[in-house]
């Protein structure tokens, strides 16, 4: 009995030192002997040697480390310069017929002949319909109304056989000379045009069509104090009277340091934009903006003609990251 409780006891006093070996060991960092104790003081001294020496290679102490830094892939860089840009208004209106004659009736008297119909194409001299004229005791033969102008039969008010007086409607034609567009322009706009410069007109389906302004209206129309543009258009393949046309007409001139839209950014209430310095750095800037032209803005603070900026920011933009592929 006394045996086996002696036993007991060493093997508990035993289990107790081996634990409290094992947390001592744990605590001071201690390692046996012969399992790699010169190792781990090898290890800790080279540490220490690097503390001493300054910051490791790759370490957030110290001075930045630009390889550390995120890099703006995908960032489209420009040259600031001074350039100039034309202000314009966009107007719109339909093709009409530059010419369109309506031809009346010269006499009075019975139509005995009706030779075209609505869509005829006509040359210069061409007849149009006749009318007999009708005079108490007098007898005539019919007289052909020819066309003043070569083009197309737009409209035929005359029917063969009916009784018409002199100067009603008979038959009008629209000349194959070209169009006009006829387009209103505020008061604003209206004398900052050129009259005389050459414009292009846009359709719907992106088709242009080349053209000139040929008058603006001296006065406007009171009850809008909206101004007329005419603009006069060759008769071009592919060009149909109706036709809807968008024309952005030159007002002025405005020269500055114009950069997209997309390079500026806006953040509380303040607009920025990222210039890239010699190193390929980025550098935000916060600028003054001026009026827009287009889809441009001008500058007026901020950044200067020959100074390299993002033109398309990616919105991964930050402080003195560096551009890939900058020059």
């Amino acid at each position: 009995m006394l045996r086996n409780r002696s036993r007991r006891g060493s093997r508990t006093v035993s289990s107790l030192t081996i634990v409290l070996c094992t947390g001592l060991l744990i605590l001071y960092g201690c390692t046996p002997s012969g399992s790699g104790s010169t190792a781990g003081s090898g290890g800790t001294a080279a540490g220490a040697g690097r503390a001493n020496d300054g910051p490791a290679a790759g370490s957030n102490s110290g001075a930045p480390n630009a390889a550390a830094r995120p890099v703006s892939s995908g960032a489209v860089v420009a040259l600031a310069k001074v350039e100039v840009r034309t202000r314009s208004v966009l107007v719109g209106g339909r093709l009409q017929p530059k010419t369109r004659v309506q031809h009346t009736v010269p006499v009075n008297g019975i139509v005995r002949r009706v030779a075209v119909s609505p869509g005829t194409r006509v040359a210069e001299g061409a007849e149009l319909f006749t009318v007999q004229r009708n005079d108490v005791g007098q007898t005539y033969l019919p007289a052909p109304v020819t066309a003043r102008v070569a083009g197309v039969v737009s409209q035929v008010d005359v029917i063969a056989n009916r009784e018409v007086r002199v100067g009603d409607a008979g038959v009008t034609v629209v000349g194959s000379n070209g169009y006009i567009l006829e387009a209103a322009i505020s008061d604003r706009d209206a004398f900052s045009v050129t009259v005389g410069q050459e414009i292009t007109a846009r359709s719907p389906e992106d088709s242009l069509l080349s053209g000139r302004l040929t008058v603006r209206t001296p006065e406007p129309d009171y009850a809008t104090g909206l101004f007329t543009l005419t603009f006069e258009f060759p008769d071009t393949e592919g060009s149909y009277i109706g036709e809807f046309l968008l024309i952005e007409v030159p007002t002025e001139s405005v020269s500055g340091l114009f950069v997209p839209r997309d390079a500026v950014v806006r953040r509380y209430g303040r607009y920025y934009m990222w210039s890239v310095d010699s190193g390929n750095r980025l550098q935000r800037r916060e600028v003054t903006l001026g009026e827009t032209v287009n889809d441009e803005i001008r500058i007026e603070s901020g950044i200067t003609a020959g100074e390299r900026y993002v033109a398309r920011p990616t919105g991964r933009e930050r402080e003195g990251a560096a551009v890939a592929g900058g020059a």
